[in-house]
């Protein structure tokens, strides 16, 4: 059936519920901004504001008419769909709506609209007494739609995953514009709002399409997204394995999917990964770990839907249910071991690796170093499956991690090779590790192999010995691991998150400056300038650069507890909080000399910091397996959360 109904007659008779396979409410500032203005500039007449598709629930034997199943209090009755197309929409006018009935309650001439507005759009009470919501969202979203959104006094629950994010931000985005028109029209504001409900009610339309077969909402789903609001794969794939569930009725296949993907989210938005980058991180990695490790075999959900598709398991029903309740069993498990990879400060990381607080602190601290570095993506695979196969050796885990980290360094950083470099073995050796063809040790022992043959010791030294100056993209790093150094068993007092959100000319202070004044050319030769300026052996983590400027070395260098003359601690390194500030007060004169015996002291230090001990076996890297994109460069450092 296809008709064009004003947002009145669409609601008359009709409860709507989003299925579980659905994506979460997706919507943003643009899309809302749009919307805004489509109502504003709307005068007179219909106006078209998309299409809504709905699939029937209870569909009646053919040629039979459509029994009503749900009465509310008043008596009137409703059939129930599930929308299958123009969710998003349909989720704003009801928000909007409901924002429109809290703003009419303040005007005593309107408050008989208001239960209009809140029963025919919002939420009515069913025949038996129960809350009746006009529309229902998916399992993961509804209980929060329910008592933080369609209320006027929202519940405490904080929003645990990026759908009730987005649906919290529009009702504030809806209370705010309605604000700024209350403000705006003064004593003609409560006329403005009840034009507004007639605009809303009576002047937009949809085009609705209501389909015939479950076949016909499978096609129409795949096709069709809310103002190119792209699904994410993670969600592909939960709405493909709910669609499986369906056709393979009875079973539970479907609360065990929409529990496990509740927990991914609500784990991924406490991570602080929430982005669909992230999503389709945990997704790939876990493909690539627990079924093929082939890079070339990950086609999205693609892959996933070859594997368990309804073709392939043609007279075997309970296997391919068992298949599926295994890929979403270990996709839950490998968001935790993601999860902790990525935000390794989240509360209870590696709580079942390690022994006492110490140990579970060491290996927090490895895995902030190996995200420091950058180019992490090469390595989650392994990572994860290292986690589920050996979940409580943490000193295994924590060897791995540093082994990681110094492959990161001396390859993507130091020789700088491309991200890609060496994925496929470590994609290979992550499926390796989960399907049990490796113990720890042999797991080791193949990542130093790796190490060493992506990064021979004489190019890796030959390299480090050229690269750390001003301008390469390791030097924050290499310097941050050097004020690490230099603290000990103390607590290092710059943090790494606010150090690479700065830019390097107000993070890295040259001693000798790059603009040196007459004193300085006094104590180095032209030639002497142009060696040792941007050289690692003149360069220092600093907080503040702008305070040293181009001073000379005494000047900068000051006394401990020196003060200026307001009374102010005095900006010198002797005052500094930074280690690699402080123990400046040992030179007495900044020259060529001192330079070269500082540079010697750090690169003494970097050779054995990222050395690593040959294999106890080799087993070879074919060359064939090499699958360099020369079009992928090396992803940035990444900030730690």
């Amino acid at each position: 059936m296809n008709n064009t109904l004003t947002v009145e007659k669409l609601f008359e008779g009709r409860l709507f519920r989003i299925p579980n396979y659905q994506r979460g409410y997706a919507w943003s500032t643009k899309q809302w901004d749009d919307f805004w203005e489509d109502i504003d500039l709307l005068e007179s007449g219909h106006h078209y504001t998309g299409t809504v598709v709905l699939d029937l629930v209870n569909k009646p034997p053919a040629g039979a008419s459509a029994t009503p199943s749900v009465w509310d209090d008043g008596g009137k009755s409703y059939l129930v769909f599930d929308v299958v197309d123009g969710q998003q929409r349909l989720t704003t006018l009801v928000l909007f709506l409901d924002a429109i009935g809290r703003e009419m309650e303040a005007f005593p001439a309107l408050a008989a609209k208001v239960r209009g507005v809140r029963h025919s759009y919002v939420r009515t009470k069913s025949d038996s007494g129960e809350a009746l919501i006009k529309l229902r969202l998916n399992a993961d979203t509804h209980a929060f739609w329910a008592s933080s959104i369609l209320t006027d006094q929202p519940g405490p629950a904080a929003p645990t995953n990026a759908s009730q994010q987005k649906l919290l931000a529009a009702r504030r985005y809806f209370s705010q514009r309605l604000a700024e028109q209350r403000e705006s029209k003064g004593d003609g504001y409560a006329a403005w709002l009840e034009q507004l409900r007639t605009k809303v009610t009576s002047q937009l339309v949809f085009v609705l399409y209501e389909v015939s077969t479950s076949a016909e909402v499978g096609v129409i789903f795949e096709v069709m997204n809310d103002r190119g609001k792209a699904l994410t794969e993670l969600e592909k794939a939960k709405n493909y394995l709910l669609y499986l569930s369906e056709k393979l009725r009875p079973n539970e296949l479907d609360q065990v999917v929409t529990g496990t993907w509740s927990d991914i989210f609500k784990r991924l938005m406490a991570a602080g990964l929430s982005s669909s980058a992230n999503e389709d991180q945990l997704l790939r990695a876990h493909w690539l770990m627990g079924y093929n490790p082939d890079r070339r075999s990950w086609k999205g959900t693609g892959s996933m839907k070859e594997k368990l598709g309804l073709r392939a398991y043609v007279g075997r029903r309970e296997e391919l249910i068992g298949e599926c309740r295994r890929y979403v069993e270990l996709l839950g498990d490998a968001s935790v071991a993601y999860s902790e990879v990525l935000s390794p400060r989240i509360p209870g990381a590696f709580a079942n690796m390690a022994e006492s607080d110490r140990d579970r602190q060491l290996i927090a601290d490895a895995s902030r170093r190996l995200l420091r570095v950058g180019a992490v993506a090469t390595f989650i695979p392994l990572l994860i499956a290292a986690r589920l196969r050996h979940p409580s050796d943490g000193k295994f885990y924590e060897e791995l991690l540093e082994l990681c980290e110094r492959f990161a360094f001396r390859v993507y950083r130091t020789l700088r090779k491309y991200a890609n470099s060496g994925q496929s073995q470590f994609f290979r050796l992550a499926n390796d590790v989960f399907r049990g063809k490796r113990d720890q040790a042999a797991t080791l022992n193949r990542l130093r192999e790796l190490v060493e043959y992506y990064s021979p010791d004489d190019q890796f030294l030959e390299a480090l010995d050229r690269v750390p100056k001003y301008g390469w993209p390791g030097l924050k790093y290499m310097l941050y691991e050097w004020e690490h150094k230099l603290a000990g068993k103390k607590a290092v007092h710059l943090d790494w998150e606010r150090l690479e959100q700065r830019d390097a000319s107000k993070s890295i202070e040259h001693i000798l400056p790059q603009t040196p004044t007459d004193e300085w050319k006094q104590a180095f030769t032209a030639d002497e300038i142009d060696v040792w300026t941007h050289d690692i052996g003149n360069l220092v983590l600093t907080e503040d650069n702008s305070v040293y400027l181009n001073r000379g070395f005494l000047a900068k260098r000051g006394t401990a507890g020196d003060r200026s003359a307001d009374g102010s601690v005095k900006r010198v390194y002797a005052n500094s909080s930074l280690y690699q500030e402080k123990v400046l007060l040992e030179f007495d004169e900044w020259t060529a000399e001192t330079i070269q015996q500082r540079r010697d002291e750090i690169m003494n230090w970097a050779r054995k910091r990222w050395h690593v001990d040959l294999p106890q076996t080799l087993e070879g890297v074919d060359a064939d397996d090499e699958e360099v994109d020369e079009a992928e460069e090396i992803e940035p450092i990444e900030a730690i959360p």
